[in-house]
């Protein structure tokens, strides 16, 4: 039985598998439905390969091809015919920035060669030897170093010449008020060398020996037998057991006498200096009794005098 009429789409199938099932004898459609040849074409496909069902469906359009930005692809284009613009101007603008040099640059560069050219043609001993002066100013340098090292090491020398010196001084000073020989001392004058080996004459010593001196200076100084008279006699004989004073001048006794008493206070007193300079105005009888003990009071002061000598030379 044919139909002109065409029947609509069949409605989409699932693509899950189908289990054949029997197929019960369908009723006579009515007029319009889908044709019986369709039908049973349809059946038996899904009877004999379940999956080519795919095969009858419609395919599916391809998703739409996205959209062109002609605004970009234009200021792309643009910006591209910018670039070949540059690029072609300087392509030729190159041969032209190389020009030849102007008159003027020519005169300066020959200037320039002229005044280097006078620079290496000047003689070598005109510029300035650096490294000569220098060397001299180093060698002035090392000279005066050693000149301050010899004068720095001849200053400790002399120090230590003059530290030793005064030590050996001092020593010489203790032995001639010990009345010790006193040992050998550079330089020494007379008056220091007789005692180097020869103990000296001490204050003390002298001061125990001056009364023994004393009384032979007293009985030198007394009247002989040139006054005959007797009571001049005796009166001489008082004046020099009895001395009167009224300060340093004698009213009544011997001259002798007040001047050895004056020797013998100063001595006590330590002073051996004012005690020989009143033995000094002895008369000569006097004096001549006195003369040892003068002698070796004088040769200690004349080392005292030695030692304060040298000791002021160091």
């Amino acid at each position: 039985m044919t139909d002109d009429t065409q029947a609509p789409p069949p409605p989409p199938v699932e693509t899950a598998p189908v289990e054949t099932v029997p197929v019960p004898t369908a009723a006579p459609k009515p007029r319009g439905g889908t044709p019986l040849w369709l039908t049973l074409l349809l059946v038996a496909g899904v009877a004999v390969e379940p999956f080519a069902l795919h095969r009858f469906l419609p395919v599916p359009a391809a998703p739409p091809a996205p959209a062109i930005d002609m605004t970009r692809v234009d200021a792309l284009e643009t910006r591209l015919a910018a670039a070949l613009h540059r690029l072609d101007a300087l392509e030729h603008a190159a041969p032209a920035t190389v020009q030849a040099p102007a008159p003027g640059d020519a005169g300066q560069l020959q200037a320039l060669e002229s005044r280097l050219a006078a620079l290496e043609s000047r003689p070598a001993q005109a510029m300035p030897d650096v490294e000569g002066q220098v060397n001299a100013a180093n060698a002035a340098l090392n000279a005066r170093i050693a000149d301050l090292d010899t004068a720095i090491q001849k200053d400790v020398a002399q120090s230590t010449a003059r530290a030793a010196f005064a030590n050996r001084l001092r020593a010489a000073a203790w032995a001639l008020e010990a009345g010790k020989p006193l040992g050998d001392i550079p330089d020494a004058p007379a008056a220091l060398s007789r005692f180097a080996d020869t103990a000296p004459p001490t204050e003390p010593g002298l001061r125990l020996t001056f009364p023994r001196y004393e009384e032979a200076a007293r009985a030198a100084s007394q009247p002989g037998a040139e006054i005959t008279n007797p009571v001049d006699r005796a009166w001489e004989r008082v004046k020099s057991l009895v001395t009167i004073r009224q300060g340093d001048k004698v009213i009544v006794g011997s001259h002798s006498a007040a001047l050895l008493e004056d020797a013998r206070g100063h001595l006590d007193a330590g002073d051996l200096a004012g005690a020989m300079a009143s033995l000094a105005e002895l008369d000569a009888q006097a004096a001549a009794a006195m003369a040892p003990w003068k002698a070796q009071a004088q040769s200690l002061l004349d080392a005292r005098a030695a030692l304060l000598a040298l000791a002021a030379k160091s």
